[in-house]
């Protein structure tokens, strides 16, 4: 009998051994699993900051169409294809040397929210385009498409952050 209960021990012992791996894996995957709902809702919400920036600068630029006193330049209709703007595809056109896209006024994109020093101001850009009215017709219709960006604070090109781009066709 007593070679029996010694046996038993060694069985006992493998699966407590068996059993505390089982356990230390099953913790490990729901710290993994932690972290992960953590980051995926970090992108969501850089996502829906971006998003409200782009859309903030979208309706100003909108705004700023056909204004006397208008901030915002609208650029023409490119020479290649006066049909199909091209300007806001274009890097140059949005962090270049002289950029062409202009910026959302601090005060309005922040309000007296306090915004971290490296969070980038949304941009919007406005191209004349002219499109025909109707198939065959000679007359054209004049429109601006509106492209505008925005950023989550603490956005890096490249890196960290979101970036949204809105686009939207204005007749008026």
């Amino acid at each position: 009998m007593a070679c029996a209960g010694r046996s038993d021990r060694g069985v006992v012992l493998v699966m407590m051994l068996v059993l505390l791996a089982v356990m230390a894996m099953t913790a490990a995957l729901a710290s993994r699993l932690a972290l992960t709902g953590v980051a995926t809702s970090a992108g969501r919400q850089a996502h829906a900051q971006a998003l409200a920036a782009a859309e903030l600068a979208l309706r100003y630029c909108e705004e700023q169409i056909g204004l006397a006193s208008a901030v915002v330049p609208v650029q023409p209709a490119p020479d290649v294809d006066p049909e199909w703007p091209l300007r806001w595809q274009a890097a140059d056109s949005w962090s270049g040397p002289v950029p062409l896209a202009s910026p959302v006024p601090a005060a309005l994109a922040w309000g007296n929210a306090a915004v971290p020093a490296d969070a980038p101001v949304p941009q919007c850009l406005i191209e004349a385009m002219v499109l025909p009215r109707s198939r065959g017709a000679d007359d054209r219709l004049g429109v601006w498409l509106v492209t505008a960006r925005g950023f989550s604070p603490g956005h890096a090109p490249g890196g960290r952050g979101a970036e949204v781009w809105l686009q939207s066709v204005v007749q008026k």
